[in-house]
């Protein structure tokens, strides 16, 4: 299933994976997965710390505001351009990841109340555009607790009775179960 031919295509030459949304949210998995590696290599290097309580989202640090990636990791620079441009800004992804937790926290929520706005208003497009940006950040959540998307869909899979569940689909161990309080 390619989606709506209206309004999703696959580019010339690329073939369809077996699954769209698993494809993508692995792609977007990695891509915040190496932000964050990028961001605790900085800090182990000795990069700046200065305003960040960095230890909230990684135990051994994890900030890098206005450090230039070229500086630290040299070989690396010309794979974080987009995380690190020139002008040493760090990308919104790396700021997400480095910063304060509770800017991360209330990002999400303002990201699901626009999502339940956009329900309102009856607009399909505005809707999927406002829910994508809901797991966007979670995803980076996700990885600021370096929890994969193995876990997830173990998780989302301990949700459905077993003959729901997908052939092959991982599940949690009891001992990881915790249903909150």
């Amino acid at each position: 299933m390619t989606g709506n031919k209206a309004k999703t295509y696959l580019p010339e030459g690329e073939e369809l994976p077996a699954s769209q949304i698993g494809a993508t949210l692995e792609a977007l998995e990695a891509t915040i997965a190496s932000r964050g590696a990028l961001v605790r290599g900085l800090v182990a290097q000795g990069a700046a710390t200065e305003g960040v309580k960095s230890q909230e989202a990684f135990p051994e640090g994890a900030a890098t505001e206005g450090v230039k990636s070229q500086e630290v990791f040299p070989r690396e620079a010309a794979q974080s351009q987009e995380a690190f441009p020139e002008d040493g800004e760090q990308s919104y992804t790396c700021r997400l990841l480095s910063g304060d937790e509770s800017f991360l926290c209330a990002k999400i929520e303002e990201e699901a109340g626009e999502v339940v706005a956009a329900t309102h208003e009856g607009d399909t497009d505005h809707l999927r555009y406002e829910v994508a940006d809901v797991i966007y950040h979670l995803m980076v959540l996700l990885q600021r607790h370096r929890i994969p998307l193995d876990e997830l869909a173990a998780e989302l899979n301990m949700r459905m009775r077993p003959e729901e569940c997908p052939q092959g689909g991982i599940r949690l161990f009891s001992r990881h179960v915790n249903r909150g309080k």
